[in-house]
């Protein structure tokens, strides 16, 4: 009985979540490589930003996107950051090479989503070495 009683509630959690991120409304994008929803650059900062991921595209094909937001709740960021990733179609088809970096300024949080395009220049270990020497 108790069994049954844990594994429906398993059911409806995970089922939950899927039925809260179609009801949940994400941003459509404004910019094609910065979206400061959150308010946390200057306007100096996005036109650098932008600049450079310009620049990347040009030069490797990859779409680098960075995305500032004002809470990620009811998500948890890396969810937020995949919903997003999926919803925008960061990266070219055929290639897979977006890369989403997302700021959740409520909860202080970064996280970054990839592509499979990119996994095997920008792994995990990687990503976490450049967050914490760059930005943490």
């Amino acid at each position: 009985m108790k069994k049954e009683i844990i594994m429906g509630l398993l059911i409806a959690v995970m089922l939950s979540g899927f039925v809260f991120a179609d009801d949940y409304s994400l941003p459509d994008w404004k910019d094609r490589y910065v979206n400061d929803f959150g308010g946390v650059f200057s306007a100096g900062q996005v036109g650098e930003l932008r600049g450079l991921l310009m620049e990347l595209e040009s030069n490797t094909t990859a779409e680098f996107v960075v995305v500032s937001v004002g809470e990620c709740a009811p998500f948890a960021p890396s969810q937020y950051a995949n919903e997003l990733f999926n919803k925008w179609g960061i990266g070219k088809e055929d290639k897979d090479n977006g890369l989403l970096t997302l700021y959740c300024k409520a909860e202080n949080k970064i996280w970054v989503e990839t592509g499979y395009g990119l996994e095997g220049i920008l792994p995990d270990s990687k990503l976490g070495a450049l967050l914490y020497e760059y930005i943490i």
